[in-house]
């Protein structure tokens, strides 16, 4: 998951959410080139 967050930062993406650890691990948000956010977890 951090590699991830990481790689996304480096590609000048904005973050929404720090990485947290929540109900469905560690968890953080981004946003999208049209705005969305979106959230990845490391567990279902």
């Amino acid at each position: 998951m951090q590699g991830i967050h990481d790689a996304l930062v480096a590609d000048g993406h904005r973050i929404v959410t720090a990485p947290f650890d929540g109900p469905f691990g560690r968890t953080f948000a981004f946003a999208d080139p049209d705005g969305y956010h979106v959230t990845l977890h490391d567990r279902a």
